[in-house]
């Protein structure tokens, strides 16, 4: 697992090797971050219960405008995974939303910073 910083944010790069579609998003790399880690930062729920830590996967797709006003959310909802378009090394199929989010498509990420969690 690949853990990067809570503050910074990648976007996916190219894997070398395989050609993908036009019209695919590219290969995408899962990212992790990890919070509420020592006793202090535990995420206190409403029943008084603490969690931590935390992990949460996330995928990026697109670019971050200077305003950073393009950037979308993406819940994954039934998925279970942050994998949601285009191809990732030991993956063997397409995201979950690989015919919305790509170029040219409702998610277009020619214009929009899409983040999957």
């Amino acid at each position: 697992m690949k853990e990067i910083p809570l503050n910074s944010v990648n976007i996916a790069g190219a894997a070398a090797g395989r050609a993908l579609p036009s019209n695919t998003p590219d290969w995408v790399e899962t990212l992790h971050f990890t919070f509420a880690k020592g006793p202090e930062e535990k995420l206190v729920l409403d029943g008084g219960e603490k969690l931590g830590p935390v992990t949460l996967a996330c995928g990026t797709y697109g670019k971050l405008n200077a305003q950073k006003s393009n950037a979308i959310l993406i819940c994954h909802a039934l998925s279970g995974d942050a994998h949601a378009a285009g191809y990732s090394a030991g993956i063997r199929k397409s995201g979950w939303w690989d015919t919305s989010i790509g170029p040219g498509k409702a998610f277009d990420t020619a214009s929009l910073s899409s983040v999957p969690t």
